[in-house]
């Protein structure tokens, strides 16, 4: 697998340095899905939707037209949604928003960027859709996450500190 600074190791996206104790529960709920960990097995496949998945781990930040990836893969647009739908057993619209929340999951528990910031470096352009979404498919808010999140950072520094 190239890296680029972009993309990220999906094995390492809920690992227990980047999440920690104070997150635990969190992380029982967040179990990295099925379809998420096949990504990394999407380079090798020969399935027809391979391009738009390799697309969307290279430019999850930006919008990203169904036209650009249909004709990545030599599509429609239509035979390309129905074709994603059987092959990847989700929408084409649902992987990428699952894949930026996901992505954003990773960058809230992994530095001190603020919300608003991981919102639009993973490809969200409102802060309020970002919130949403995120609180539908997480069950906590990103700002809950974060704070979370900062006070295993700030509790580890005081550890070593003392």
């Amino acid at each position: 697998m190239s890296t680029t600074t972009r993309q990220e190791s999906t094995d390492d996206l809920l690992s227990d340095d980047d999440i920690g104790p104070a997150l635990s529960d969190l992380r029982l709920s967040c179990q990295k899905p099925v379809w998420f960990a096949q990504i990394e097995q999407e380079q090798e496949s020969q399935k027809r939707t391979s391009p738009a998945i390799r697309h969307v781990r290279e430019n999850f930040s930006r919008r990203i037209a169904l036209k650009e990836v249909a004709d990545l893969c030599r599509l429609s647009p239509s035979q390309f949604s129905r074709t994603f739908k059987v092959e990847q057993h989700l929408s084409f619209g649902e992987f990428v928003l699952r894949f930026r929340l996901w992505m954003a999951l990773h960058r809230l528990t992994s530095n001190r960027e603020l919300v608003k910031e991981v919102a639009y470096a993973v490809g969200f352009n409102d802060m309020s859709y970002f919130a949403r979404s995120f609180k539908r498919y997480f069950g906590t808010c990103p700002s809950e996450l974060k704070t979370m999140s900062m006070h295993r950072v700030d509790d580890s520094h005081g550890a070593q500190d003392g």
